[in-house]
């Protein structure tokens, strides 16, 4: 080729590609946003939406101010602007993330899942365990700004202690192999931990339910996990039962066909601890016994002690409810829950002895504790309900619903608020 025409293509090759070059503009801030997840309109004017990551390009659609958007592509830096591929009201294209030194869209951190609820001794505190740490709402006022807690840990179960400001937490830490469970006596006042009651320990990863919770007098506390179940003493801060240890006296030792205590629950008067294990066992801290009731089953849902300790109610994933006579181990109630339940989550006693409170799908029933009349029904008409918690004085129902915490009123069981974690 002559090298007039060769300098001539050269020439022809630059006007190409210098302004793609030009483009990257090196001053762009970085991307907040991520793949997959939502972001939104920061307040004022709106976005506008183009066909490619240009200010040159076609506009295809205009995102108003505030509003909320799916993030579906990767990001670009050109004409300087940092920009996003996005996804408004099914139209997808490109619309500036910021430019070089403002922001535009913000990130929409996932809520995380909510775990547990429960409430203080007065019913002036919520406590809302979750998958990112724990919030603790003012019962009086609704609408301030909940407290948050043990941020970046999973917190799958807590109670708040009965008399003082205090509340025991079991918190999971996830690893490749093994997860790590430790239950935590949390001082609510200087918003930190007073004592590790149960020591951490390594378990092989899976879901199995677990528990924890106070006894009446706040003076012992159960928690359960995967193939361990301690009983701690809560004023001394130590462990007084591991029921996976081999020097317990041979009477305290967990029969050979059922090693994973599941759902493990100690009475309000502190001598029982209850759970199941294909067995619904009792252990008697008081003459340190084991005693089996009902037959071999996988299908147990909860358990929960009647507040007199009389009683203990286990719930089946079936529907079926059953109450037995922890002195006389005779049954006392038997009965299948009406239709609406699918697959039976959590179970909670009234305060007074004289309610049950059940909850599985979309639906919440309430029955007499005596009688098993149908007293109330509630339903969520949105995600299914995970777990109930009645206030001390059995005035308010919380409801764990997806991502809130609905309040019922016990009275006629209606809706009085709706709790929501506050966004990141």
């Amino acid at each position: 080729m002559p090298i007039k025409n060769l300098w001539g293509f050269v020439i022809i090759l630059l006007a190409m590609f210098v302004p793609a070059i030009h483009a990257q503009d090196a001053t762009c801030l970085p991307s907040r946003l991520s793949i997959g997840e939502q972001g939104q309109v920061t307040p004022g004017d709106p976005n506008r939406m183009r066909s490619e990551p240009s200010v040159n390009a076609p506009v295809v659609g205009e995102i108003p101010a505030s509003t909320v958007f799916d993030v579906v592509g990767t990001s670009a830096c050109a004409d300087g602007f940092l920009w996003r591929e996005v996804n408004y009201n099914g139209v997808i294209g490109w619309t500036a993330e910021a430019n070089a030194d403002t922001y535009f869209l913000d990130p929409i951190i996932p809520l995380p899942d909510l775990t547990d609820v429960s409430w203080n001794a007065d019913g002036t505190q919520l406590a809302v365990a979750s998958e990112d740490g724990f919030y603790i709402f003012d019962a009086i006022d609704y609408t301030a700004t909940p407290r948050y807690l043990l941020d970046d840990t999973h917190v799958i179960a807590l109670d708040f202690h009965p008399l003082d400001p205090q509340l025991i937490a079991l918190q999971l830490n996830y690893f490749a192999d093994y997860d790590v469970y430790v239950a935590v006596l949390y001082d609510l006042l200087t918003e930190s931990e007073q004592a590790e009651l149960i020591p951490m320990r390594g378990i092989p990863a899976g879901g199995y339910n677990v528990g924890i919770n106070f006894s009446a007098d706040g003076s012992r506390t159960v928690a359960g996990t995967p193939w361990t179940l301690g009983i701690a003493d809560v004023s001394a801060g130590t462990l007084l039962y591991d029921l996976t240890l081999p020097e317990l006296p041979e009477t305290m030792q967990p029969p050979p066909d059922g090693n994973v205590p599941i759902n493990p629950v100690i009475s309000p008067d502190g001598r029982l601890v209850a759970f199941h294990n294909g067995l619904i066992q009792f252990v008697d801290l008081e003459t340190e016994t084991y005693t089996v009731i009902g037959e071999q089953t996988d299908s147990i849902a909860d358990l929960v002690f009647s507040p007199d300790s009389s009683q203990i109610l286990v719930a089946y994933v079936s529907g079926q409810i059953q109450v037995w006579d922890v002195t006389t181990l005779e049954k006392i109630l038997d009965f299948i829950v009406a239709d609406g339940v699918q697959g039976i989550s959590d179970v909670a006693y009234h305060p007074s002895g004289g309610a049950i409170a059940v909850s599985g799908g979309e639906m919440i029933h309430v029955y007499d504790a005596n009688t098993v009349e149908m007293l109330a029904s509630y339903a969520t008409d949105t995600d299914s309900a995970t777990s109930l918690g009645f206030s001390k004085d059995g005035s308010l129902l919380a409801v764990l619903v997806g991502q809130t915490v609905k309040i019922l009123e016990t009275d006629t069981y209606t809706e009085i608020a709706t709790l929501a974690v506050p966004q990141s």
